[in-house]
């Protein structure tokens, strides 16, 4: 039964008759009665059933008790837990249902804050056959630190099993994060997503690939002690790296500059993707030789060095860096770049600089640089909004991609170049 984006406003209330019934999709369903806040109670007489889709169904407050029972099913995308209500599933329901797979969404683990050590009977290290699994706070109930401080033993009580290869965490209120994750010897992609308290960092990286850390206020270190087995093979595997929001982060790790520039501290030895956003307080970035794409955005011009230097960047992607003025520097090692973006640097003036180039919305820009040419590999070049632009010069010609709009000063351009 499939009623994804159905126009139906309720769920049938025979459904719990359908006994033979294998597969039952209920995801986006947007015209049912309060966004399907709740499944039919008699849900879990569907014995039979092996998967229930419940994608996009955010508004859902609760399981139906006896879910627990549905011991056939392999697929059921979304858990919510509502410990206030007498007639919703508890931890231990989830825990009976043995042979999920695929991938889970477990939302309102707040509410096990009042007894924490209930997590552990989620038995999710008996999941063999999951592997995508996102572990969701809601962000927006309000605890004191005592309620908070709860989500670490929520977090260490939720053995996962090792066969996991996604892992997302939303809304963790704990100091520290350190869990049974350090077991995922499988786990390939790691999320850590608003964490407004987490100060402290204990998991290894060794075969995580992509790792993306979001809204995490109080982190200043990645990784705090070099000494420790998080150390030179602590992110051996990583190939996409995105930081965002870290307002408080200084560095990957805890040490000196120095230490940093004589490859004593970590190396991205893979990484080929790195994007670092909104990170004022960074100062150093471990090296790496292998990055293809960069996007900066609200960082130093100091990351801006660090991220470039030494690499192979094809594609470069800036804005709102803080006091940049010049590109003198950055561009000596970029011979593989082959696309460049720049917008919102107010403060940078191109024509004081030999080796520059500009795309969007930069006001003091009146002609490109003429060592943008030097780049042979460059293909792609786009300008939007720079008002003050007059000209375009011949060399432009011989890129593959050119794009110029909004600006209304060009009055020169070489034949050949289509204004888009």
């Amino acid at each position: 039964m499939n009623l994804t984006n159905t126009k139906s406003t309720k769920i049938p209330s025979s459904i719990g008759r359908m006994k033979h019934l294998r597969y039952c999709d209920l995801s986006h369903c947007y015209k049912v009665e309060d966004h399907l806040r709740e499944l039919p109670k008699d849900i879990w007489k569907l014995v039979s059933l092996r998967h229930l889709e419940l994608d996009d169904c955010n508004n859902l407050t609760s399981m139906p008790l006896g879910i627990g029972k549905m011991t056939k099913l392999q697929t059921l995308t979304q858990f919510v837990f509502d410990t206030t209500s007498r007639d919703s599933a508890k931890t231990s329901e989830l825990g009976g249902l043995h042979n999920l797979r695929g991938r889970l969404v477990i939302n309102g683990l707040e509410n096990l804050r009042h007894c924490p050590t209930e997590a552990k009977h989620m038995n999710l290290i008996g999941k063999s056959h999951l592997r995508e699994l996102t572990l969701n706070w809601n962000v927006h109930t309000v605890g004191d630190a005592s309620d908070l401080e709860k989500d670490d033993i929520i977090l260490l009580d939720m053995v996962l099993h090792s066969n996991i290869k996604g892992l997302q965490i939303n809304g963790f209120g704990g100091v520290k994060f350190s869990s049974s994750a350090n077991l995922l010897t499988n786990l390939v992609q790691l999320n850590l997503l608003i964490g407004s308290r987490l100060q402290f960092f204990e998991l290894s990286l060794l075969h995580v690939k992509c790792l993306r850390m979001d809204n995490l206020a109080r982190l200043e270190f990645i990784v705090n002690d070099n000494n420790s087995d998080n150390s030179s093979s602590f992110c051996t595997s990583l190939t996409d790296i995105f930081l965002s929001e870290l307002n408080n982060l200084k560095g990957w790790c805890n040490c000196s500059e120095e230490e940093i520039s004589r490859g004593c501290c970590h190396q991205f030895e893979r990484l080929e993707n790195l994007c670092i956003q909104d990170c004022y307080n960074l100062v150093s970035i471990p090296q790496h030789k292998h990055v293809r794409k960069v996007m900066l955005e609200n960082v130093t011009e100091k990351i801006l060095q660090l991220a470039v230097n030494h690499s192979k960047v094809e594609y470069l992607q800036i804005g709102f860096i803080l006091n940049y003025k010049s590109l003198c520097g950055v561009f000596q090692h970029l011979s593989t770049l082959s696309e460049l973006c720049i917008d919102n640097c107010e403060e940078f003036d191109p024509c004081d600089d030999e080796d520059g180039c500009t795309f969007y919305e930069i006001p003091k820009m009146k002609y490109l640089p003429e060592g943008l040419q030097h780049i042979t590999t460059l293909q792609i070049l786009r300008i939007t909004d720079c008002v003050n632009l007059t000209s375009i010069p011949e060399w432009a010609t011989s890129l593959q991609v050119f794009d110029i709009k909004g600006c209304p000063n060009v009055t020169s351009r070489h034949v050949g170049v289509e204004d888009q």
